[in-house]
């Protein structure tokens, strides 16, 4: 799980929720796995679909297009034996860019061939109004065996060109 991927899929939950990061400078090194496009697999009629681009070797850029286009940085964070995708949204298709400091969002991944499962951080759990990294990373190891930390999963499939 070192592939990342989780990105935009803030668009998943209507947006993103927290203050603070989980990390202000990447450490963790994104692998290739999640690197493409992928189309979420529901029944609708314009499928959502999510382009992960590496920017470098730990980070990516997402590209999350349902109705319009939303961009996110994307790394990945340690807490406890857990990795989870940090997302900071960078702005949108029509040039908007966030008028609010609620930028970041997180989510843990799975990705098994062409399939990817992204499950969001449950604000229900993790209070959204946490106003320090600290308090963040404090509040998910806290609840880090808890079966609703993260939220119903999202399932993608590669987009085979």
């Amino acid at each position: 799980m070192k592939n990342i991927t989780i990105l935009a899929v803030c668009a998943l939950i209507g947006g993103c929720v927290y203050t603070v990061p989980l990390v202000k400078t990447p450490k963790i090194e994104i692998g290739s796995a999640v690197v493409g496009l992928w189309e979420l697999q529901e029944n609708k009629e314009s499928p959502e679909r999510m382009l992960v681009l590496p920017l470098s070797k730990k980070e990516c850029l997402v590209s999350y297009s349902d109705k319009e286009t939303l961009y996110f940085r994307a790394c990945l964070a340690k807490v406890a034996d857990k990795t989870i995708v940090q997302l900071q949204v960078i702005g949108g298709g029509g040039g908007g860019v966030p008028d609010d400091n609620r930028i970041y969002q997180y989510a843990e991944y799975k990705v098994e061939g062409d399939t990817l499962t992204v499950r969001m951080l449950n604000d229900e759990v993790i209070d959204r109004d946490i106003d320090s990294t600290r308090a963040l990373t404090k509040a998910i190891k806290k609840h880090i065996d808890d079966p609703n930390l993260f939220k119903d999963a999202g399932v993608f499939k590669r987009v085979k060109e």
